[in-house]
């Protein structure tokens, strides 16, 4: 079957609506959240020279997220200032991508009923909220699987001509199919085995039936793969998906992590926090979609009966291929929603035979699974309201710092957690964005931090480990708005503005003398020699290390978010002698000094040990 019945047109409509109104509802409480900020800053007002600047100088081959993310956030003329829009588009691009995955279903020839309910299934799993509720995940994860449900779609039609040897099909669709490769292989690097596992399967089809002008019509797809690979040889393998020697490790760890968030463990700790948010409103618009869904699913015929082997074998085919990358790497809520159109593709396939099998069960079986998608649409709603709560909480705590704001020169939001249940609460690109982007007047020159760590005449910033190791910088100033957390009650931040600093170390002399290290009480006394090579308007800085079994570990502490940060030491004078607080207990430490600067990452100076005296 390659063609679409107006039947099957009004369930696209319907799925569409039905999933709209689900993530869409709420938006205007939803707002941006970590890596969206500065694409919010930088995106909008960038010209076709450096938007193409944005697409050549993102990670390799990725390089249409860009242009996507360009395009979505146009959809506003000020997007920073017309969130609510963004999300109703992103949430009816969330409708597409369902109804993309229930005329996949029908052309693989599964009966209306399940596929339909199949897809509603797929469109609510709750298990990858970062898919509807980040703004940046429309353009990277709505966006390449929308494409990869295009290319999914014109594979069956075409595959279908092969096998029943006809022509190779209209130019416009292999226009279509060869657009929908390239674009989804070049927005988000997860795509790239199912694309492969999909021509693949048809390639097969097309050589089993001596099809070879079929195979004449993949060179774009063939020089487009090439290409791919080649940009994606270019990045450091320390760094991003490649075959590493923890690769085997990762491997063995995620793959039992697949299981568990399908429908194991994992799954339910997700899940069932969410439903404390959950408003009777929320439950209504949940019943009265998978209402409406299922009504119509119940109205449709439930035929013809699907081979079910030559439906599952795609189904599984694509769930696997789908999570190879990810076994390879590292797993995220984001990661599972390519792959759970492969976990309902084949649920579909069940439901269908079961509905075939069975006949007088279809009803019943429409009403468990319609009842299991009003559950799950629960789930989604109070998804929705964490994101909702996050923001909210943050816009508050801006608009009441927005006086200090304007008389700062740095900004350090202390200790607060960086996530509220599923969704990011406060994080760097909240400390730095969130100003600009809510409107609010900032010095020139205004830095912000998620960490600092308090020096004489200054601060250092970027002292947690989330930034990267050793990327402090030093901040001479005493125009400094520290906001230290204490609770979020009734969804209002309660914290201390400028708390007085923690003592983490006391200049004791100024005196040069060599290096010696000598316990007193619970710290230590330490004299530091100053280092050579300190450029004239830098800054030196010392971090230390404690012996430890056979190594040295850092003086640091952990965050509540077990981000480990170390404490850096402002050197003054020709050399200097402190007294570090509640220093481990230890035989020997180590010094690494370092040259700081408010513009640049240190500059390494050079390492020195001594013994501790008792």
């Amino acid at each position: 079957m390659s063609r679409l019945s107006r039947a099957d047109w009004l369930c696209c409509a319907v799925l569409w609506l039905a999933v709209m109104l689900i993530f869409a509802a709420g938006a205007g409480r939803l707002g941006f959240y970590y890596d969206d900020a500065g694409n919010l800053v930088d995106l909008p007002a960038a010209g076709l020279h450096a938007l193409w600047g944005f697409m050549r100088t993102s990670i390799r081959g990725r390089n249409l997220h860009a242009l996507w993310l360009y395009l979505f956030f146009h959809a506003a003329p000020d997007p920073a200032g017309h969130l609510p829009l963004l999300h109703v588009v992103q949430s009816a691009l969330d409708g597409l991508v369902a109804a993309g995955f229930f005329i996949v279903l029908r052309l693989l020839r599964l009966p209306a009923p399940p596929a339909l309910i199949a897809a509603a299934l797929f469109a609510v799993w709750p298990i990858h909220g970062e898919s509807h509720f980040g703004l940046t995940a429309a353009s990277a994860l709505l966006m390449s699987t929308l494409l990869v449900l295009v290319f999914a779609a014109t594979s069956a039609v075409l595959t279908e001509h092969v096998l029943a040897q006809q022509g190779s099909g209209r130019w416009w669709l292999w226009l279509l199919d060869a657009a929908a490769f390239i674009g989804a292989l070049f927005t988000y690097d997860q795509v790239f085995f199912v694309l492969l596992a999909l021509a693949v399967l048809r390639v097969g089809a097309a050589v089993l039936r001596r099809r070879w002008s079929f195979l004449a019509a993949h060179l774009p797809h063939l020089a487009a793969g090439i290409l791919y690979v080649a940009l994606r040889g270019q990045i450091d393998a320390a760094s991003y998906v490649a075959w590493r020697p923890d690769t085997w490790r990762l491997f063995r760890v995620n793959l039992p992590a697949t299981v568990s968030n399908t429908i194991g463990p994992a799954w339910f700790r997700h899940v069932a926090p969410l439903y404390s948010k959950v408003t009777p409103t929320d439950w209504l618009l949940a019943l009265l979609v998978a209402a409406s869904l299922t009504f119509l699913a119940a109205r449709l015929p439930v035929s013809p009966r699907p081979r079910v082997s030559a439906s599952l074998l795609p189904a599984i085919l694509f769930y696997l291929a789908a999570y190879l990358p990810i076994w390879l790497w590292h797993m995220s809520p984001r990661h599972h929603f390519l792959p759970s159109a492969g976990l309902f593709a084949a649920v579909a396939v069940f439901l269908a035979w079961l509905m075939g099998r069975f006949r007088r069960a279809a009803v019943p079986v429409l009403l468990v699974v319609g009842a299991a998608t009003a559950i799950l649409a629960a789930a989604d709603r109070g998804e929705s309201r964490f994101w909702e709560e996050s923001f909210t909480a943050r816009r508050q705590l801006f608009a009441e710092i927005q006086a200090d704001l304007a008389d700062a020169d740095v900004l350090v939001l202390d200790d607060f957690p960086a996530t509220l249940g599923p969704a990011p609460f406060v994080t760097p690109h909240d400390a730095v964005f969130a100003p600009r982007l809510l409107g609010y007047s900032t010095r020139p020159g205004f830095a912000a931090s998620i960490g600092g760590v308090p020096a004489p005449g200054g601060i250092f910033l970027f002292t947690k480990s989330i930034y990267g190791p050793q990327n402090f910088r030093y901040f001479p100033t005493d125009r400094i708005l520290c906001l230290r957390y204490d609770a979020l009650e009734h969804g209002r931040l309660v914290y201390r503005k400028n708390p007085p600093p923690e003592a983490l170390y006391t200049v004791v002399s100024s005196q040069a003398r060599p290096l010696a290290a000598r316990r007193e009480g619970n710290g230590l006394v330490v004299a530091l020699p100053f280092p050579a090579g300190v450029r004239p308007g830098a800054f030196p800085a010392a971090l230390f290390s404690y012996r430890h079994g056979t190594g040295f570990h850092r003086w640091s502490r952990l965050d509540r978010n077990f981000a480990l940060e170390p404490f850096p030491v402002l050197l003054s004078g020709p050399a200097q002698t402190v007294r570090l607080h509640s220093f481990p207990a230890t035989d020997r430490i180590q010094v690494e000094f370092f040259e700081a600067s408010r513009d640049n990452a240190p500059v390494y100076l050079g390492r020195t040990e001594t013994a501790v005296e008792p």
